[in-house]
C-alpha cells in the first residue's frame, strides 16, 4: 500500500477499542516463518500468501461470526480506515512523501 504497509494500519486498527473484535487478514507475497510471525504481532488474525488458495480462504470464512456481525464490524472498519487514510494522506504531498 503506498505510504502505510499493512503491519503499520494493523497496529493503528489494533489500538481502537471500538475494532477489537474485527478480523484482519494478511494477504501477501511474503510468506516465511518470520513475515507470518509479524503479521501475528501486528495483530492480524490470519496470514495468506497470494495467490491464496481458496479452500485457505474457505475454512477462513468458516471461522468468522456469524453473517451480520461481520457486516457490521467492517462497516466500522471501513469508515476508520477510511478516516485514518484522510489523516494520513493529509501528511503527505502528492507524492507520498512527507511533508516538511
Amino acid at each position: 500500500m503506498p505510504g502505510m504497509s499493512g503491519v503499520e494500519v494493523a497496529k493503528r486498527i489494533r489500538q481502537q477499542s471500538i475494532l477489537k473484535d474485527i478480523v484482519l487478514i494478511a494477504m501477501t507475497g511474503h510468506g516465511d516463518d518470520e513475515d507470518r510471525q509479524r503479521s501475528i504481532e501486528a495483530g492480524f488474525d490470519f496470514h495468506l500468501v497470494k495467490p491464496a488458495d481458496m479452500k485457505n480462504v474457505d475454512e477462513i470464512l468458516a471461522k468468522l461470526p456469524d453473517r451480520s456481525t461481520a457486516i457490521k464490524a467492517r462497516c466500522v472498519h471501513l469508515r476508520y480506515f477510511s478516516r485514518l487514510l484522510a489523516v494520513h494522506m493529509s501528511e503527505r504531498d502528492g507524492h507520498g512523501r512527507t511533508q516538511t
